[in-house]
């Protein structure tokens, strides 16, 4: 991957190109939580929070006309965490995005640090995105017994983002637009993700409104447990539809971690905009079998979003989560969560520059 990188910057640099100078941009996300949780003796305020899958951050982003017909455009992404170390970092600063593009007639190759070719439309099509109950799940780690997608890259649809990669995108033909990535990457734990993803998207525009569907599969390489078992896969399917005020999206998903577990994730959501405020709800279920035993969870949510200009909006949430008891350990052991119940209400706002 190395090499192809080295390559990919070499023709960059090797062709005449006008650029030019980049655009700074930025997004401060935060949100306070009240959880009340039967698995606890007292309710808690969690504090100011930042919202773990989409923080705070700041970019630098640009394009430039290169020889050819060609076009070129680049990213540099920092997530910002006042107050929230993840814990592959060393610090409160994750390097989100770096990567660059070359597009032509041909499609679009990325070279970098970035999305895999089906994570955008995914995210695209979560109600919540954004919001502390977004489909990634990150956010209920306060919750006893509940896994954020019991490390299966995300609680309510699958998907894998900012990685070391190589993407190909298609040009869109009739609607139709193919995909493929393929990640390289070790994070600051040594451990290592290699892993190819193909993409189908179909977009079609009816009247005033878009239908979307979209399907994916990826496989990875090498597991991070190297337990010789049977590799990580995953296929997902999904369609939205996007009226002028409204937007339905629906998504299910399968991911098998080596030969005997499997996660099933089923995802529903509705967005309705009027003016300056919107309301979206989203339910979300996740069954994790694992050779006969389950575990199962559940969100169902509900937020109130004013929008008082395009860079500056505030929203109300509300969420249930369920958590049933577990049968199995997903890190192999014996402590096994008892059923779990709560209730989350939160506040946020969001500022975008």
């Amino acid at each position: 991957m190395k090499k192809i990188l080295v390559l990919s910057s070499a023709a960059l640099m090797a062709t005449s190109a006008v650029a030019a100078g980049p655009t700074i941009y930025g997004k401060i996300n935060k949100e306070l939580r009240y959880v009340d949780q039967d698995a606890e003796t007292k309710n808690s305020i969690t504090g100011v929070r930042d919202v773990v899958n989409s923080p705070s951050r700041l970019g630098a982003k640009g394009d430039m006309e290169l020889a050819n017909n060609l076009k070129g455009s680049y990213v540099i992404e920092l997530g910002l965490y006042s107050n929230y170390k993840k814990a592959t970092d060393a610090g409160k600063i994750d390097l989100r995005l770096v990567n660059g593009t070359v597009s032509g007639f041909w499609g679009s190759l990325t070279a970098g640090k970035q999305y895999t070719a089906d994570a955008a439309a995914y995210l695209g099509l979560d109600v919540m995105n954004g919001t502390g109950l977004m489909g990634s799940g990150f956010d209920m780690g306060d919750i006893t017994g509940f896994e954020s997608g019991a490390d299966t890259k995300g609680f309510g649809y699958n998907y894998i983002s900012r990685h070391e990669g190589l993407t190909y995108m298609s040009p869109e033909m009739y609607g139709l637009k193919v995909g493929v990535t393929t990640i390289d990457d070790t994070n600051n734990l040594g451990e290592t993700n290699k892993w190819n993803v193909a993409y189908l998207g179909y977009n079609k525009m009816l009247g005033e409104n878009k239908l979307q569907a979209h399907f994916s599969y990826g496989k990875e390489q090498i597991t991070p447990l190297d337990d010789g078992d049977d590799k990580d896969t995953y296929w997902q399917t999904a369609v939205g539809f996007n009226m002028p005020k409204l937007m339905i999206s629906a998504m299910y998903g399968v991911y098998s971690f080596s030969d005997k577990l499997d996660v099933t994730k089923m995802y529903l959501g509705a967005k309705y905009t009027m003016g300056p405020c919107a309301v979206a709800v989203s339910y979300i279920n996740e069954n994790a079998d694992n050779d006969g035993k389950e575990n199962k969870q559940s969100q169902l949510g509900a937020a109130f979003i004013h929008n008082f200009n395009s860079n500056l909006s505030a929203r109300l949430t509300a969420a249930m989560v369920k958590v049933e008891e577990q049968e199995f350990d997903y890190d192999g052991g014996t402590n096994l969560a008892d059923a779990n119940d709560a209730t989350v209400i939160g506040t946020g706002i969001t500022v975008n520059f």
